[in-house]
């Protein structure tokens, strides 16, 4: 999706990957989106979809987020496409960050994303075909075929995590003291 911003072209995208494994590529590319100005989606195959007051990303809400990048550690899983040179080698180079690897098993690390997990889990629903929440969630009746059938486009898919991740960047956290994710990188980086 590209939008103007100032008179330039800019590309707000969200990326996902459809292999049964993530590839290192994909890993890369997720760089790539997030050192790309973010700007709002306009939701055409979602059109009931909306931000929530103060939901984005930080490399498009965040003054000097991308100008003085200022990433030190990169906390990812054990996953064996996380051992690539590429990954390794290329994004130690690119944004000089150390990369923490998490304990196998251990999802607590991972609060955030498992958070994202939950509440597209919960959002699915919005889309005629869904997984479900398990084997006995009455939404799991083939949904395969209902996807088929349904006609889910990729495009849903898109705009569905867009809104779901920049919603949850733009809600309040009580470990944060009631402050919002985006709130908090924009004090950190004025303080800079």
């Amino acid at each position: 999706v590209s939008h103007g911003l100032g008179g330039t072209k800019v590309r707000a995208r969200i990326t996902l990957s459809f292999r049964p494994r993530v590839s290192t590529g994909d890993f890369l590319e997720t760089f790539s989106a997030f050192l790309t100005p973010w700007v709002p989606m306009i939701f055409t195959a979602v059109p009931d979809l909306s931000y929530r007051s103060g939901a984005g990303f930080p490399n498009g809400v965040v003054p000097g987020f991308l100008e003085s990048m200022r990433i030190g550690l990169l906390r990812i899983d054990n996953d064996l496409t996380h051992y690539g040179d590429a990954v390794l080698l290329y994004l130690k180079r690119l944004l000089g960050l150390t990369i923490e690897f998490g304990k196998v098993r251990h999802w607590i690390a991972r609060h955030a994303v498992e958070q994202i997990f939950s509440e597209l889990q919960r959002h699915l629903v919005r889309l005629p075909s869904t997984t479900g929440s398990g084997p006995s969630d009455p939404h799991v009746r083939d949904p395969v075929g209902q996807a088929v059938k349904q006609r889910i486009t990729l495009a849903e898919l898109r705009e569905l995590v867009e809104v779901i991740i920049a919603n949850l960047n733009g809600l309040p956290r009580e470990e944060l003291y009631r402050a919002t994710p985006l709130q908090k990188m924009t004090r950190e980086f004025a303080g800079s």
